[in-house]
């Protein structure tokens, strides 16, 4: 199961006793949620819970992402049983570090095309070559990849030439590709 979504609402007591029960399910998962309105959680890849206080009731809003039904759950993966587990931390590390720069970077193109001016030579070429670094990362969007790396070519190229409604087309494009990966993969 891709996806899940629970919304209910509840006394607060009945909220503190939903989270008991969901924290038994997170070390038991094959355990059978029954009727009290908690997720299957399986194989989960991302979790989000919110809770709205109104009055002295409790609105839940939960949403699962990447569920498997326990019979087709991937096995448990730890340090101790995969090799490559640090590997994967450096590199969601390299990837967090990057996400931070790009944003950084591409918030300032942003500002600066809004403002009807070309962006900096310097901000427009770290924007990129960290966009290239990031899509060479496997496993965050792949599929994205490579109409990603075309706008931010058609992007490079308009601010070479100076071309203020090109860079804002292609801007426009990036924050579209950006947008869509993000939904999916977020």
């Amino acid at each position: 199961m891709p996806e899940q979504k629970i919304k209910i609402e509840m006394a607060m007591a009945e909220a503190a006793e939903w989270l008991r029960d969901l924290a038994d399910r997170l070390e038991n998962p094959e355990k059978d949620p029954g009727d009290a309105g908690l997720p299957n959680l399986g194989d989960f890849t991302k979790m989000k819970i919110r809770f709205k206080r109104v009055g002295d009731r409790v609105k839940v809003s939960a949403k699962v992402k990447g569920s498997k039904a326990p019979s087709e759950a991937a096995p448990v993966r730890s340090p101790e049983t995969d090799e490559n587990a640090g590997e994967a931390e450096t590199q969601r590390d390299a990837y967090k570090d990057l996400k931070t720069s790009m944003k950084k970077t591409f918030k300032a193109i942003k500002e600066s095309l809004d403002a009807d001016a070309l962006p900096p030579a310097d901000v427009v070429a770290a924007f990129l070559s960290d966009s290239e670094r990031m899509i060479r990362l496997p496993g965050y969007g792949d599929e994205y990849y490579e109409a990603y790396r075309a706008a931010c070519f058609r992007f490079r190229e308009a601010h070479r030439s100076a071309d203020l409604a090109a860079c804002k087309i292609a801007r426009d494009e990036l924050e579209r590709l950006k947008s869509e990966c993000h939904d999916r993969y977020k």
